[in-house]
């Protein structure tokens, strides 16, 4: 592999500690900590890839920034319990703004505009919770018609919109799972950009939510269902005339704002040859808001594939982030974990960008992607080479330093090679709450 450009070094992400500054200390004194120190031993705790625990946070924090905290001594899990629930959701959310700000600076120069839009994929998973009271009151544990449980554990519906070309999270919602994900839809669009592009499933199509998109000043790019029993007249219609590419008149809006738009569909066309492993050639109609012709067919029904990476998102939370291994029992603290894990993601966007520019020289761009686990452990090596920097202690600062550069060449070099299309099923790893299908 020829690289060209050198290689990225620690130093040139050492912006990102500077974001556990804005916070005040004014209720900092003697066994009980403030805002900053609760927040980095939190962000410790949930590095993705390490099974970690309130002692393990605490001696890492320790290690960190003992000199700028002024800690003699590791400051005991006790503490952090205490501290947690001290900190407000909003310092929380302007750490994670302030992360996403950096990532949008980092990664200005990534081309991610369709036709002047942003592309902005939303998607909702169901994730596990401890089993506390306070859990099983705000999200409920599913049941079947006679009220009997189906699992143990309380479920809660997770919906986030992403950028998915920079993998940067722009908004989230977290509710019960008996929350519709387009209900959740509709209480994220004032949290998205005016030029959002939005990037949905085949599970988000309603006459409602197109019409509050439309009325938002936003663009979609849908995926509609093509069963008999359950498509629309609309999609029915177009199937039945022939076309591949049209502009079909489509009834949105309920009761007194109910109209008709135009909007266009196209139908996927499949390439010779056997698909790949667990996938079925299905009829595929992508409906979508944007009537430019300088986008073909192929064009859009790839612009909605760019929907599979917040699918590869969620599967990176769950499997190496491992984000269902709560740490708290209760609504704020698991909020504030998932909003923690969020800010790893934004560093992250910012070190697989960096490692992506060291592709094979003969690649096109897109063809490869870093290896999720090499960034995260690169994010940890480099926070490891900033803080003593930023505090002072410069005794082992060169020896880390260079730890951390080794660690961000490994993550350069470590590349993947895309796969043209998902080639596994999505198989359960959390036994004790979801139903496994036995063959």
């Amino acid at each position: 592999m020829v690289n060209p450009r050198p290689f990225p070094r620690a130093a040139s992400f050492a912006a990102i500690f500077h974001l556990f500054d804005r916070f005040d200390e004014s209720w900092l004194r003697q066994r009980v900590w403030g805002p900053m120190q609760t927040l980095l031993t939190v962000f410790a705790m949930m590095e993705p890839g390490r099974a970690s625990s309130y002692q393990w946070a605490c001696m890492q924090a320790h290690s960190w920034a003992s000199k700028r905290f002024g800690w003699g001594k590791e400051p005991v899990p006790s503490g952090l319990n205490r501290a947690r629930n001290r900190v407000k959701e909003s310092d929380c959310t302007l750490l994670l703004a302030g992360a996403r700000t950096m990532a949008e600076g980092k990664l200005r120069q990534v081309k991610r505009l369709v036709c002047g839009l942003l592309p902005v994929a939303i998607d909702g998973s169901i994730l596990h919770m401890p089993r506390s009271q306070e859990l099983l009151r705000e999200f409920g544990v599913p049941t079947d018609r006679l009220g009997t449980a189906l699992c143990h554990y309380p479920q809660a519906m997770l919906v986030t919109a992403w950028d998915v070309v920079r993998r940067i999270p722009i908004a989230w919602t977290l509710g019960a799972h008996t929350v519709g994900e387009r209900e959740a839809l509709l209480g994220l669009l004032d949290d998205l950009a005016k030029n959002a592009l939005l990037i949905l499933d085949r599970g988000y199509p309603s006459d409602v939510v197109f019409a509050r998109i439309l009325d938002s000043g936003r663009h979609f790019v849908v995926r509609m269902v093509t069963a008999d029993g359950a498509a629309w007249q609309e999609v029915r219609d177009f199937l039945a005339s022939g076309k591949k590419d049209a502009v079909v008149p489509v009834e949105v809006g309920h009761g007194e704002t109910k109209r008709v738009v135009r909007l266009r569909m196209v139908l996927r066309t499949f390439g010779r040859g056997r698909p790949h492993k667990h996938q079925r050639r299905e009829t595929m109609v992508v409906i979508t808001s944007i009537l430019d012709q300088t986008l073909t067919a192929r064009d859009l029904c790839r612009l909605y594939g760019e929907r599979w990476g917040i699918e590869t998102i969620y599967r990176e939370m769950k499997a190496i982030a491992v984000i269902e291994q709560w740490h708290g029992r209760s609504v704020k603290l698991v909020r504030q974990e998932l909003i923690l894990l969020l800010v790893w993601f934004c560093f992250a966007a910012m070190f697989a960008a960096a490692a992506e520019k060291h592709r094979p020289t003969s690649a096109s761009p897109g063809t490869w992607r870093a290896n999720t686990r090499r960034v995260f452990e690169a994010i940890h090596a480099t926070i490891d080479a900033i803080i003593p920097r930023e505090t002072g202690m410069i005794d082992s600062a060169t020896e880390i330093s260079r730890r951390a550069d080794a660690s961000i060449r490994a993550m350069c070099r470590w590349l993947l090679k895309r796969r043209p299309g998902r080639t596994y099923a999505r198989d359960p790893q959390h036994p004790y709450a979801r139903e496994i299908t036995r063959k």
